[in-house]
């Protein structure tokens, strides 16, 4: 089932928990593994780039900073997600599958 879309960066899927994160301080929830939901990313995300799997942002495009921090580490990112952070809860399971700017609800194998 897929649960939303947007634009992919990145050249593969991967799933896991879901942490949303609406303010800076939430980004203490993030545990590592965690595919990151967010309005739009900023430097302060740097800090936990090392736990994140895969960032789905609601705004910002290839230019973006979620976009330019997921190139720069190798991080997947969907961008342009809009009501991501309405769609998806704290621990629900997901596959971001960035080739295609697909998230699906659990964990799904993309071809």
């Amino acid at each position: 089932e897929i649960l939303a879309y947007g634009m992919g960066i990145g050249n593969r899927p991967v799933s896991g928990p879901v942490r949303v994160i609406i303010h800076d301080e939430d980004l203490k929830k993030i545990k590592p593994g965690d595919i990151v939901v967010t309005n739009a990313a900023n430097a302060s995300f740097s800090s936990y780039l090392d736990k994140i799997k895969a960032i789905i942002a609601e705004a910002g495009g290839l230019t973006s900073d979620a976009a330019i921090m997921g190139l720069n580490v190798g991080i997947p990112v969907i961008v342009g997600c809009n009501e991501a952070t309405s769609i998806f809860k704290d621990d629900m399971l997901v596959t971001v599958d960035t080739p295609h700017g697909r998230i699906y609800n659990g964990l799904t194998k993309v071809l």
